[in-house]
């Protein structure tokens, strides 16, 4: 291993799937043996620093990485990435799905950004507009906050558990930050 393991999770939907960023590599761990079950070699061009679930979706992914981009996969075919999305200047440290629109995600980047991500393609067809969403991805960019004008990296983001309109970020320097999702947004996915 050259720059080790970084951050993973649990597989919501299976108790024995543990899956995180070893090098540029995203590793399935079995837990029942405590073996590689599965890796997705080269997943990011350089380390790979977080995995996520989707906590409504089975098999479904994502990762972040110090290529800066975020990256869906299918846990079952993962030859290529279902989804690719670019927006951070550097490197992205964490990443997240929210618990209940997981069409909704967030990063955390070097950059000194969290961005907001809504995939467009997971929300009801009736729920599209215009929108920017990236036609590779389906992924349209909702926000990006500087957290810090002086541009100290965030470094990790999370969804509230009781409120899936509010997240947070944390600085490397340890400022915290909560955020809501744009009323015109969380309009545009409930109505």
């Amino acid at each position: 291993m050259q720059d080790g393991v970084a951050q993973g999770a649990w597989d919501p939907h299976s108790a024995d799937a543990f899956a995180c960023g070893v090098d540029a590599d995203v590793v399935v761990f079995d837990a029942r043996t405590a073996s590689r079950a599965q890796t997705i070699e080269k997943a990011h061009a350089q380390q790979t620093r977080d995995v996520r679930y989707n906590p409504n979706k089975p098999h479904e992914m994502m990762s972040c990485g110090d290529d800066g981009l975020l990256k869906m996969w299918d846990a079952r075919a993962h030859e290529r990435p279902l989804k690719v999305v670019a927006g951070h200047e550097h490197w992205i440290w964490n990443c997240a799905y929210n618990p209940v629109y997981d069409a909704l995600t967030l990063s955390a980047g070097s950059d000194g950004t969290v961005r907001l991500w809504c995939d467009d393609d997971a929300l009801p067809s009736d729920s599209h507009s215009a929108s920017r969403a990236d036609a590779r991805s389906g992924i349209r960019a909702v926000s990006r906050r500087v957290v810090r004008a002086d541009s100290v990296s965030a470094r990790a983001c999370a969804w509230s558990a009781a409120d899936p309109w509010t997240y947070a970020v944390v600085t490397a320097d340890g400022a915290f930050t909560a955020l809501e999702v744009p009323r015109e947004e969380k309009y545009r996915i409930l109505l």
